[in-house]
């Protein structure tokens, strides 16, 4: 199908959104979007001591506020290459921000099912990445928890509607 003129501009909007934020996966900056050194901190203690927890009537307090999945998931690729992650503190944000950069693209896709469902032709595929891109946080593609919470969502979200469109 041929582009509009208004969809070739949100093409190329989508795609200079696209490039700043692989730009910023790269980023040295420590702090991209909601204490992502915290969140590293706590991958830390899972490669280093082998548990997220500690006791809890004992100071040092560590309040975590996520779910354990990511951590432990973030930790498995990290001894799964071999990172040294008391040294080589940026590659850990690089893998975790390529992981919610990728992410990011997966929910994009999950969406369109949805979409795909109500709507069988649905052909703003581009205005609607553009959207996407426009009005989600930083923290889809900070090395934070969020887009796999997202990510849990929006399967969710498909597997329900699939399961009420059948029934």
């Amino acid at each position: 199908t041929k582009l509009t003129l208004f969809d070739t501009c949100c093409l190329l909007l989508a795609l200079y959104l696209i490039a700043v934020r692989v730009y910023y996966v790269f980023s040295y900056n420590t702090n991209l979007e909601g204490v992502e050194f915290a969140l590293v901190h706590f991958i830390q203690l899972i490669c280093i001591k082998g548990n997220l927890y500690t006791d809890a009537s004992q100071f040092p307090y560590l309040l975590i506020v996520h779910a354990p999945l990511y951590y432990y998931f973030m930790a498995a690729i990290m001894k799964l290459f071999a990172i040294n992650v008391a040294e080589d503190i940026h590659t850990m944000y690089v893998i975790g921000r390529s992981i919610s950069f990728l992410l990011l693209f997966v929910n994009y896709f999950i969406l369109l099912k949805i979409l795909q469902l109500f709507i069988l032709q649905f052909k703003y595929k581009i205005r609607l990445l553009l959207l996407l891109l426009l009005f989600i946080p930083a923290h889809f593609y900070a090395c934070r928890p969020d887009s796999f919470k997202v990510l849990f969502f929006m399967l969710f979200l498909y597997s329900m509607i699939q399961s009420y469109k059948t029934n």
